[in-house]
C-alpha cells in the first residue's frame, strides 16, 4: 500500500503538541516508540477511510499488537475525539493519563489540534 496514511483514533504528540510556545513534548520519544514497534516488522494495515487530505486512515498492527492500542497505553498519542470510534483506545489513554505515562508525564499538556490552531492564530498576527 503506497501513499500517506495516518494510523485512526489517535494523533501524535511529534507532530507538533506540547506545551505553547515549547514544540512538541514528545518530538523525539513518540517516532522512537512507533519504530520499535513496528521497525522491520510485516504491518498489517486495515483501511477506514480516506481523510480530507487525501491519506488512508488505517489501523496498523506490528508484531500482533494494534499500534493505536500501544500508543494510547504508553501515553504516545492523543485520543481524537472528534474523529475517534474506538472506545477502548480512549480507555487505554485514561488508564496512561492516571499514571502519568509519556505526554501525561507533562503537567499542562497540550493537544495537537490545539496546539495547531494557536501556531495559525499567532501565525496571523
Amino acid at each position: 500500500m503506497r501513499g500517506r496514511r495516518r494510523i485512526s483514533t489517535g494523533s501524535d504528540p511529534a507532530g507538533g503538541s506540547g506545551r505553547a510556545g515549547e514544540g512538541a513534548t514528545l518530538r523525539q520519544p513518540f517516532p522512537r516508540f512507533l519504530a520499535a514497534l513496528c521497525f522491520g516488522a510485516f504491518a498489517k494495515i486495515r483501511p477506514e477511510k480516506t481523510d480530507r487530505y487525501g491519506r488512508t486512515v488505517a489501523r496498523v498492527e506490528c508484531r500482533g499488537k494494534d499500534a493505536s492500542a500501544e500508543q494510547a497505553r504508553a501515553g504516545m498519542a492523543w485520543f481524537y475525539v472528534r474523529y475517534g470510534t474506538d472506545a477502548s483506545i480512549q480507555a487505554l489513554e485514561g488508564l496512561a493519563k492516571v499514571s502519568r505515562a509519556g505526554l501525561w508525564s507533562d503537567p499542562q499538556p497540550v493537544a495537537p489540534w490545539d496546539w495547531r490552531t494557536a501556531k495559525r492564530a499567532a501565525a496571523r498576527r
